[in-house]
């Protein structure tokens, strides 16, 4: 039927805080929160079945998945990606990462150029700039952090931060104090991420047609080695 949209969920639990959306075929969306405090194991599917109920949709209804892919909590991003690995191979359903990073932009009104900071850790970031023009049109990844999230990580050290071209930083607490200082000197805003679902489905309504992905091809973002895997590899390094 004409006007009819496809069916999408969106997952956002890279950060503590997150919660599921879903928007049905004319256009309405259906979100709740993930407490944090909580495991997200426990309560991801549950709060995905009620939003499902409460649009009274079926899990063969979904047409996409969007999932926040990080960069982001560890535990939080493994369980995000296994669900929607497993939903879509049961319903057939298209999927598509979202670099948590646009998630923030969307959860904000600036336009023009933005830095996203996010895995602050040992005086380190990572960067990603975004950009639009206007309210009304989706944000981009600039080309230097489309070729980071892509090939290589874009961890920038505090020293070589320079927030001059951004209209804005989005950055919790955990910024590197050296970063923190560079912004009040330039006058540049430092603005307090949110991490919604809501804004995982906007963000992924625009990046359907760019970023359809298999879902065995989807795997989050890891700025840095977990350190699950550092402590495995020094214990091979080290033999029986």
């Amino acid at each position: 039927m004409s006007g009819e949209r496809p069916v999408m969920l969106a997952i956002e639990t890279s950060q503590r805080a997150g919660g599921v959306a879903l928007r049905d075929r004319a256009g309405s969306v259906y979100e709740e929160p993930v407490e944090p405090g909580r495991g997200h194991a426990e309560q991801l599917l549950p709060t995905i079945d009620r939003v499902m109920s409460n649009a009274g949709l079926r899990p063969r209804d979904l047409e996409w998945i969007a999932v926040s892919i990080g960069p982001g909590g560890l535990t939080g991003l493994r369980i995000a990606t296994a669900t929607v690995k497993m939903i879509a191979e049961v319903t057939a359903a298209r999927v598509v990462g979202v670099p948590s990073a646009l998630v923030a932009a969307y959860g904000t009104d600036l336009t023009g150029r933005i830095l996203v900071a996010l895995a602050s850790k040992g005086g380190t970031f990572w960067s990603t700039a975004v950009e639009r023009a206007s309210k009304d049109d989706a944000w981009q990844l600039t080309s230097a952090a489309m070729i980071g999230w892509r090939q290589n990580p874009q961890l920038l050290p505090a020293s070589d931060f320079d927030p001059a071209p951004y209209n804005g930083v989005l950055a919790d607490a955990y910024l590197p104090e050296e970063a923190r200082h560079r912004c009040e000197t330039a006058s540049c805003s430092l603005i307090e991420p949110r991490f919604t679902a809501g804004a995982c489905l906007r963000a992924g309504q625009f990046l359907m047609n760019q970023f359809d992905a298999s879902p065995l091809s989807l795997f989050p973002i890891y700025p840095r080695p977990p350190e699950a895997v550092k402590l495995w590899e020094q214990r091979q390094s080290r033999g029986p």
